[in-house]
């Protein structure tokens, strides 16, 4: 049996109501809220841990994401070991060109008129209900975000224990 674009949607969106009762995972859910005490999260983007260590010389690529109101994350995969020598400044102006690009969700690679070496974003969008933010993270369900006042926490199903990987909130002076 297959299934089409919407008729798979529908699929996920039972199952996950299903299993997580109470939120909704809707397109055009409510725009984020920021709750008191957590990070401005519209405000500069966020770094993976290690960002320049372990975890991006045996994944090849340096992790950030970014979220743009009222429910768009961007994800951005910056070759390694490239990403060390680019400046935040860099990253911000190829998050704010990417979230230009594209209305929906897409996969767009390229220079950007900035990087000296192709980079991939991925742009997407979160689900939020109940305090709950939600995106689709290439795994069998979608990951969780928590923020804190620092950083956030995808947080990924795993079959014995949830795999937590953090994200440095980092600031950006545009003018």
């Amino acid at each position: 049996m297959y299934l089409n674009n919407n008729s798979l949607a529908i699929v996920i969106t039972i199952v996950v109501t299903l299993l997580v009762p109470g939120i909704s995972i809707a397109k055009g859910e409510q725009e984020l809220q920021q709750s008191e005490g957590t990070v401005l999260f519209y405000s500069g983007f966020f770094s993976r841990e290690e960002n320049d260590g372990k975890m991006a010389r045996l994944s090849g690529k340096s992790h950030y994401m970014k979220f743009y109101p009222p429910n768009r994350i961007i994800r951005l995969f910056i070759p390694y070991p490239y990403s060390t020598t680019v400046k935040p400044e860099a990253i911000a102006s190829v998050f704010n060109t990417i979230s230009k690009k594209s209305v929906g969700d897409a996969f767009i690679r390229g220079k950007f008129a900035v990087m000296d070496q192709d980079v991939i974003a991925n742009l997407g969008t979160v689900k939020t209900g109940q305090g709950i933010v939600l995106f689709d993270c290439d795994s069998s369900s979608p990951c969780r975000i928590e923020f804190t006042e620092k950083d956030l926490k995808v947080i990924k199903k795993g079959i014995l224990a949830d795999h937590i990987i953090v994200y440095d909130h980092v600031k950006v002076d545009t003018h």
